[in-house]
């Protein structure tokens, strides 16, 4: 189920509960993957209530001419249950006709243009995407490649697009120890390659863009669970029940650390750290301790916590948000319009594959790892895209950083 939350009040504005009938309150959407939608307020009570706690039921309604992203998007639930899964998929027939490609190719044939293209494929993990223009196809491919990436750009696709745009999936398959994704091949330059020759105003353009993107999938949020029956309960929780008819099981929010769906981690610190992929941890404390162990490379470590033992590891704070996190916003991920296509803007997000639940710092700290020191575009651009860690947050990630360089 993909409920929608705090849609803006023009869109609650004269709703009438009445008007709406049996059929369109059960609308479920056509769209690859399923994802029902939640019916309409039983009653004139409960469509009071939802203008108080989002996401309530009639916010969640969806007409069936409309998509799942019709609405002005604000927190989006995630639910593993309703991603397209299996170990071959094709959603070619989810998609629009003018944008849809006549055939996905095979894996052998994805190894052929490879070797055409001088792309080694003795590389097996991660070896150079393969590009098909002519059926406008880009394949990422190796055994370090998974279906949760193409998940991820199926959900983002299909609930922030209009927000954050990122390239069309189009199925994926796995051959001979290798997951295969099929995705669209989007017209566009790296960031990187055009950064030098932009003006000012359009690299102001271009992260102010960049900042409403950020912010939209940061709001991106975890799967409800049932509470804990000692669990202390909240407000909002308490409103929610009650709109919702004192429902008998309590759910809650919870901080679970992982990517889409519910799977571990798979940010490139934990692979230098011998730790990949990495949880998925029910708690920031238990994703903080497994952060901190990372420069002793060993994935079974035993030894003393080193929090308990290192004072430069004092500001891995328990208590911050987590928030949906791309964790590779390097410039060759953005991709932005050519020359000849007017005003420079941001065509497509790209390389998912680290994306999922992380500290609220995270982003800032990879974005500025990745990118030269005392750059132009972490000095006097990145901070209005994201605010920065705080210092001590800071020095304990640079500790754990320079022990895995070192190590």
């Amino acid at each position: 189920m993909f409920p929608v939350g705090q849609v803006l009040n023009s869109h609650l504005q004269g709703y009438d509960v009445k008007t709406v009938s049996q059929s369109d309150s059960e609308a479920k959407d056509e769209d690859e993957g399923g994802g029902v939608v939640d019916n309409a307020p039983h009653d004139a009570f409960e469509a009071a209530c939802v203008e108080i706690e989002a996401p309530g039921p009639s916010l969640n309604r969806v007409p069936q001419n409309q998509p799942a992203n019709a609405f002005d998007i604000g927190n989006v639930e995630t639910d593993g249950e309703y991603l397209p899964s299996g170990q071959s998929r094709n959603l070619l027939d989810s998609q629009p006709s003018t944008c849809r490609p006549a055939k996905l190719p095979t894996p052998e044939e994805v190894r052929k243009q490879a070797k055409l293209s001088g792309i080694n494929i003795k590389n097996t993990i991660r070896p150079a995407p393969v590009r098909f223009p002519d059926l406008g196809i880009l394949v990422k491919w190796g055994s370090d490649v998974t279906i949760t990436e193409g998940q991820c750009l199926w959900f983002l696709h299909r609930n922030l697009s209009n927000k954050v745009p990122v390239p069309r999936i189009f199925g994926w398959t796995w051959d001979e120890g290798q997951t295969f994704l099929y995705m669209e091949l989007v017209s566009a330059d790296p960031l990187l390659e055009r950064w030098d020759t932009l003006s000012s105003s359009d690299k102001s353009s271009v992260c102010e863009e960049l900042s409403g993107m950020v912010e939209a999938w940061r709001r991106l949020r975890r799967p409800r669970q049932q509470a804990s029956k000692d669990s202390a309960w909240t407000p909002s929780e308490i409103w929610r029940w009650i709109c919702r008819g004192f429902e008998e099981e309590r759910t809650v929010d919870t901080p679970l650390l992982s990517q889409i769906g519910g799977a571990p981690l798979r940010d490139i610190m934990f692979q230098d750290g011998g730790q990949y992929p990495a949880g998925p941890y029910k708690s920031l404390k238990d994703f903080h301790d497994s952060f901190a162990t990372l420069p002793y490379r060993n994935k079974n470590f035993t030894g003393p916590n080193p929090r308990e033992t290192t004072p430069e590891l004092d500001g891995l704070s328990d208590d911050v948000r987590v928030v949906f996190t791309h964790s590779d916003l390097d410039h060759s991920n953005i991709l932005i319009s050519k020359p000849n296509e007017g005003p420079v803007h941001i065509k497509a997000i790209i390389d998912w594959h680290q994306a999922g639940w992380y500290p609220e710092h995270w982003e800032w700290l990879k974005t500025q790892s990745v990118a030269p020191f005392g750059c132009e575009w972490v000095s006097d651009y990145l901070p209005s895209i994201l605010p920065p860690a705080p210092h001590e947050y800071f020095r304990a990630f640079e500790y754990i950083s320079m022990g895995l360089i070192g190590g």
